[in-house]
Order: structure tokens, then sequence, then C-alpha cells
């Protein structure tokens, strides 16, 4: 008489079934971890920096890296910006050449911001306290920052203004600023509020910069001029797509004052009803 082995079948219970399903996303979590620590180590290493070389005065040395800007700006309680002038602070004296402020626009918020209506922008703009990258990346999740190069808005110079195209959760909530700055298109206008003036320039067009190869962005322009960076293509810091921009016109800014009885019901008397 023959005797036939049954094969026994391995059967998973259900909590079994469960410990391996969380093993499998344990492991996937750690992975994605692990690629967005190395890769935001690896940019703060070894990415090369962009930034504007700070006008030079004149028979100073050519020596990029040495040249300063002098004392700092009057500092503002205002959370959107680290150095506009504080309140009762003189507004600095209009350059020769500029265009003349004519209107005045009603704003309900006096601090710094940028605003590319094209791009349904509208985002506070910080300035960093020196060219450090740390102090520009610790600017970042403040808004978008301008590079402390000595060129203030409308001044002759270019004026760089910086953001992220895409970035990882740590890197704040305007990561994706940029995201669409290459749809920007000539003609375009980019608002630039700065101490009670708002600046408006007008896009002339973009270009992309290899860091690795043109370190340096020169603020030094026989008129006012803006430059928009940002990294490039999506996700990487290879190039930097650099939105060249200038001045158009400039207005005064001041506060529109919110009536209490856009608030508030009419309170009809009885005589009256």
């Amino acid at each position: 008489m023959e005797l036939h082995e049954t094969p026994q079948r391995f059967h998973l219970t259900r909590r079994d079934r469960r410990v391996a399903l969380g093993f499998v996303i344990a492991a996937c979590a750690a992975g994605t971890l692990t690629f967005l620590a190395g890769s935001g180590l690896r940019e703060l290493l070894f990415a090369p920096r962009y930034r504007p070389v700070p006008p030079a005065p004149a028979g100073s040395p050519p020596n990029r890296e040495a040249i300063r800007w002098g004392a700092p700006e009057p500092q503002s309680t205002h959370p959107n910006s680290w150095n506009s002038p504080a309140p009762g602070h003189a507004r600095p004296a209009r350059q020769a050449g500029l265009p003349e402020a004519r209107d005045v626009i009603l704003t309900e918020d006096l601090g710094n911001w940028i605003r590319i209506p094209a791009l349904s922008l509208n985002y506070p703009l910080a300035t960093a306290r020196s060219m450090e990258s740390a102090d520009i990346l610790r600017a970042l999740h403040i808004g978008l920052v301008r590079y402390p190069n000595g060129v203030e808005p409308g001044a002759a110079g270019v004026v760089a203004i910086a953001g992220h195209s895409t970035g990882e959760p740590w890197k704040g909530r305007y990561r994706f600023a940029f995201l669409h700055a290459r749809k920007l298109q000539p003609g375009d206008l980019i608002h630039v509020d700065n101490a009670g003036t708002r600046y408006t320039y007008r896009a002339t067009g973009h270009r992309m910069v290899n860091p690795a190869k043109s370190p340096f962005l020169s603020s030094v322009a026989d008129r006012p001029k803006l430059a928009l960076l940002t990294c490039w293509p999506l996700w990487t810091t290879q190039r930097r797509l650099v939105v060249d921009a200038e001045l158009l016109e400039t207005a005064l800014l001041t506060l529109r004052k919110v009536s209490a009885s856009a608030h508030e019901m009419p309170i009809h008397s009885e005589q009256g009803a």
C-alpha cells in the first residue's frame, strides 16, 4: 500500500498580512526619507551657489568677495520684511532719472511684497541679512528673498530676487513660489512693493545659467533692472533660470482704511423703519 503525502498549504492569517504590509510601508517610507535626506544634504554641501555681485565703489579693488555694503538698514517689526524702514523713518530720496511716482495705489498691507499678475503670485519679500547661503536659505522660509547686493528697488543696477521652484517639505511653505517662472513672457509685469512704493518692472525675457561655470551675476547696470532667480530644471540645482526685467513705472502706496460699515449691518431707528 502506497502512502501519498498531501502537500500542506501555507496560510497567512489576517494579523500576519497586516504585519507584512506594515513592513513594506515602513521600508518604502524609510527609502523615500533616505533619498530626500541625501538629496537635501547633497544640495547643501555640493550644489554650486549663484549670487549677484554688488557694484564696486569707485577706486575699490576688483576682489568681489571683499566688497562690503555699509551699515544695515533700519529694522522693521513687520513680519514680511527684515529691513524695511521703521515707522516714521524717512523714505530714501528719488534718484535722478527714475520714473516719477505719479499714481497713488491703495493697499491693505504696506509691507514688502512681490506680485506677478501673470502667475497669480503674491508673496512677501524678505531681504537676507547677508550674501551668505545660510542667511539666504533662512530668509526663503519667510517668502521670496532679495539679495543685499547694494541695489535698492528703483535704483540703477540689478535688483536680484530669488525663490525656490521646487523643494522638499523642510524648505518651507514658499518652496514652489517660482514653479511657473518659465511661463513669464516679455511684457508681463512684476510689481515690487518696497518701503511704501510700488516699483513695476516689465519682463524682457529669460535665460539659463550654469552656476558651475558662471557663479556670479553682475549687479551693475546703467538703468534700474530686475532679475528673478530660481533653480532649473524642476527638482534639480543644475541650472538657474533668470528672468530679466526693466523698470517701467513707480507709484506711491497708501494704506486702505476699512470702514466699519463694510462689516456691520446698518441699524435703523424706529422712526425711519
